[in-house]
Formats: structure tokens, sequence, C-alpha cells
């Protein structure tokens, strides 16, 4: 495959053997996109034979490799970054603009971040549901570890590096239930705080909110504030009545004109 791309592209050297590629060309950076597992090893040799690295997502498997990897390169005077492209779309670097020129009056209290992956692609999909040994199944955090990087970016940015609490629940959906793959998960809900009290929130899914969640979100606040705040509720509920029998009374003592509707 790398052959075939270099001869599409017009270049001329193509190699199988890292160390022959960096002692051969000394790239100024090397573009890293082999499976997550791979990432360690490959960004430390590039860095130690002088190379800038851009690490496809997941940058490592571990926080202790990530931070081996920073410190590294550091020592060697040499750059490395992970590919969160996402960063840098025009609605990240507008909502920056926004945060920073103080739209918000202050830090923010609470981010969500909502990630979707339609697996109803089986071209994508059945390359890991069909094979155990796939690496994707092979990483700590399967599907998940693959994938979720992107959408945990936008919110670390605007927490602080202290987290007090993390709080995961993973499911399968019934669409991936229906290939017969009980191990692996792609539902994911994540809720997180700082020691600052900032609290975050992190949603994986298959598909966007369809009205059917924007619904059921509205019940359970309902729910939620009935149960923290019961006698505001009853009195918004009894306002609200007395509202309706309002309507209802004047509309039936002082009927408006047909005109006045079309107005």
């Amino acid at each position: 495959m790398a052959r075939q791309l270099g001869e599409r592209f017009g270049i001329p050297e193509c190699f199988s053997d890292l160390q022959e590629m960096l002692q051969a060309t000394s790239p100024d950076i090397v573009h890293i996109t082999t499976p997550p597992q791979s990432h360690y090893s490959v960004a430390k040799q590039c860095l130690g034979s002088g190379s800038h690295v851009y690490v496809e997502k997941p940058f490592t498997i571990t926080t202790a490799e990530a931070e081996s990897l920073i410190e590294l390169a550091d020592r060697c005077g040499l750059r490395i970054m992970a590919g969160h492209n996402y960063q840098f779309t025009l609605e990240m670097l507008e909502m920056r603009r926004l945060v920073n020129k103080g739209l918000l009056r202050g830090k923010p209290v609470h981010l969500e971040s909502y990630w979707s992956y339609d697996l109803g692609d089986l071209r994508y999909a059945s390359a890991f549901l069909g094979d155990r040994n796939h690496w994707v199944r092979q990483l700590p955090g399967q599907l998940f570890h693959n994938i979720i990087s992107h959408g945990i970016a936008k919110l670390a940015e605007f927490l602080d590096d202290e987290l007090t609490e993390i709080v995961a629940m993973a499911h399968q959906s019934e669409q991936l239930r229906s290939l017969r793959t009980p191990e692996v998960l792609d539902e994911l809900r994540v809720l997180i705080r700082d020691k600052n009290g900032t609290t975050a929130f992190f949603c994986f899914d298959q598909f966007p909110i369809p009205y059917r969640e924007i619904v059921l979100t509205a019940r359970i606040m309902d729910e939620i504030f009935a149960q923290i705040y019961p006698r505001g509720q009853q009195e918004t509920a009894d306002a609200e009545q007395m509202l309706k029998d309002k309507r209802k009374d004047t509309a039936f003592r002082h009927p408006l004109p047909v005109t006045s509707y079309l107005r």
C-alpha cells in the first residue's frame, strides 16, 4: 500500500523498516498513523533520530507513555503533538475566541461534549466487529479507546489538571447487539468534576440526539426539580393552573372578535 501511494504522489522512496527510513531520509517531521499500540515505540524512535512528531489519536495507550514522550521531546528540543484536528474547526476557534473575549464573564462552570459515530456503515465496522484479533479490539478500551479522545479533548481544554471525580457508564446499542458482539460496547456517558467545581458531561453515541431524547430530557429535569425544590414546583404548577383557568374564564366572558386574530 505504501508503495502504491508513493507511485501515485510521486514519492521516490518507500520503506518497510522505521530505522532504515529515519537513517536514510532524516525527515523533519514524521506523521504516525500506525495502530495505537505502536505509537509510543515509533514516536520515541522518531524523536531519538531528531524528527518532530505528529501522532494520530489516541496519542498513546497510557498516561505514563504520554508523559514520557512529552518529556523526551522537551529534552530533544523537538515538538510532538496529538492529532486532535477537531480542536481547530471553525466552531472551536470561534468558541475559544468568545471565551477568551470574556463572553462568559469568567471560566466555564459546566461543559458538554457529544460525539456521534455511525457504526451502521459496515464497511468500517465489520473490519473489527468480525475479527477478535483486530487492533481496535485489542485496545484496553476497545472501540472507545480509538475514538473518544476527540470529544474528551474539547472538555480537557477548560478543565483543571486536578480532577476530583470521574463517573463512566457504558452499554451496548440495540444495533450492535443484533450483530452479536457482546464484548464490544458503543454507548458511553461520562460525568467529570475538577477541583474548582467545574463539571463536564461527555456522551459517545451512535447517532445525534433525536427529538425523543430532548423531550425525555425535559421530563427528567422536571422530576429532578420536583425532588430538589418540591415547594417551588408546587407553586409553579399552581401558578400555571391559575393562568390556564384565567385564560379560559376570560375567553368565555370576553370573546375577542374574529378580526382581532387576523391583525
